[in-house]
């Protein structure tokens, strides 16, 4: 990915062993997780993205990805741009979105989990995506006339 959140030495300490890489994805994304709680965004941020690096590495580890490589790829991305989505940074989700699904294309194109890949995509998709409320009990604005007109 084109976004570092690790400095070049855990980056490295990371890539050399997969307990590592797990340890710090798992404590990183607590970390983020905590901080988003205490109105920290700034700080979850930086930790998510420490958490999406370390499942990247997991998931570029091994010559073919598990599930769970993708899944904890996913769960650390969607996090992460769901932090900065918030912060109103619109260009930086972008980015970060695509760095994302180009990672996950790989699997997407042949791996050996296509339909798990491409699922993946979309919940990276919909974390990017703003939410916004539709309520569909939301009365609309002369529906008697609006009815009438398509009986006539």
């Amino acid at each position: 990915m084109l976004l570092r959140f690790l400095c070049l030495a855990h980056r490295t300490l990371v890539e050399q062993s997969h307990s590592r890489a797990l340890s710090v994805w798992d404590l990183s994304q607590q970390k983020a997780l905590l901080f988003q709680q205490r109105g920290e965004p700034e700080r979850a941020v930086a930790a998510a993205g420490g958490a999406l690096e370390a499942a990247e590495v997991l998931l570029t580890m091994h010559r073919q990805a598990t599930v769970i490589d993708l899944h904890r790829f996913t769960d650390a991305a969607c996090l992460t741009l769901g932090l900065i989505r918030d912060l109103r940074q619109p260009e930086l989700t972008r980015r970060l979105l695509c760095g994302c699904i180009a990672k996950l294309q790989p699997q997407v194109v042949s791996g050996a989990h296509q339909g798990t890949a491409l699922a993946c995509c979309q919940r990276l998709v919909e974390a990017s995506t703003p939410s916004e409320r539709i309520d569909a009990h939301e009365p609309v604005a002369n529906q008697a006339e609006a009815g009438n007109r398509l009986l006539h």
